[in-house]
């Protein structure tokens, strides 16, 4: 039953989060086509095995139900997974030395908030800055990942982040 009721919550929090990723695309007129049968797909398979655990045919009932609850994880993913690509094509890029780092907010007023994320560091880069979209350094703190590592994980503030909508910050080599 954990794994399934677990399964099912997740699949709803993604489902929701996908819709509010499609809802900032569509409503920038930037989505292709919304995903309305994926979309239906998804939510059925959430909301199916409501009542019944351990029900008339017992353990087969319940396998059922944590295979209905995972295939909406899965749809689920699949879904933020195509609007999160959708929205990073759509990003300006400034160049290839530059890695781009996108903050989405999928809530309804305009939000500051922390941000902590992972990122590639080429191994030509013994130091990065952050800075937003008009060129202001954003000080930042490496919360792991030392020199030479691939990988950083580092921890910011995005400030003011559009209702619906994303900002853009890049990293770049520093001194």
């Amino acid at each position: 039953h954990r794994i399934g009721l677990l399964a099912g919550r997740e699949a709803h929090n993604r489902i929701l989060a996908a819709e509010r990723l499609y809802a900032g695309l569509m409503q920038k007129g930037q989505a292709g086509s919304y995903p309305t049968k994926t979309f239906e797909e998804a939510w059925q398979a959430n909301v199916w095995p409501d009542h019944g655990w351990g029900g008339n045919r017992g353990t087969e009932t319940d396998r059922i139900y944590v295979e209905s609850y995972l295939k909406s994880r899965t749809l689920a993913d699949e879904l933020v997974s195509s609007a999160s690509t959708q929205l990073a094509r759509r990003v300006p890029r400034e160049s290839a030395e530059h890695h781009t780092l996108v903050v989405y907010n999928q809530l309804s007023w305009r939000r500051t908030d922390v941000v902590r994320c992972r990122v590639a560091k080429p191994a030509s880069w013994t130091s990065f800055r952050l800075r937003d979209s008009a060129g202001k350094e954003i000080p930042c703190q490496i919360a792991s990942g030392t020199q030479g590592d691939a990988q950083a994980e580092i921890t910011f503030i995005a400030d003011d982040v559009p209702s619906v909508g994303y900002r853009t910050y890049y990293l770049e080599p520093a001194d």
